[in-house]
């Protein structure tokens, strides 16, 4: 699939390596001809619903996670409170309303 790479004041250099922060093993590279430049990434791979790519040196692993995110990125914890113990049948009364109704 081929991607195209708004202009940019430093343009990405041709042949530059891209990772997806979703999914390590998704890897992209930068191609550049006289249409612009464009990000190219191999049919091959499994197709994914969301996928961000971001330049390969430009990334570490996330504490706790088997993503990446961008090096330097202060990300909060995130909660342990699932939302299946905190919902409770009350909030869901319109819901029950027109399952009913219906």
């Amino acid at each position: 699939s081929k991607y195209a790479i708004p202009p940019l004041r430093q343009p990405y250099e041709e042949g530059q390596a891209f990772v997806d922060l979703f999914d390590p093993s998704r890897l992209a590279v930068v191609f550049t001809n006289s249409e612009g430049s464009f990000l190219l990434v191999p049919g091959s791979l499994a197709s994914t619903h969301v996928a961000i790519f971001a330049p390969l040196q430009s990334v570490e692993e996330d504490d706790g996670g088997g993503w990446l995110v961008c090096q330097g990125a202060a990300l909060p914890a995130l909660q342990q409170r699932s939302c299946e113990v905190s919902s409770s049948g009350f909030k869901m009364w319109p819901t029950m309303l027109a399952m009913i109704a219906w």
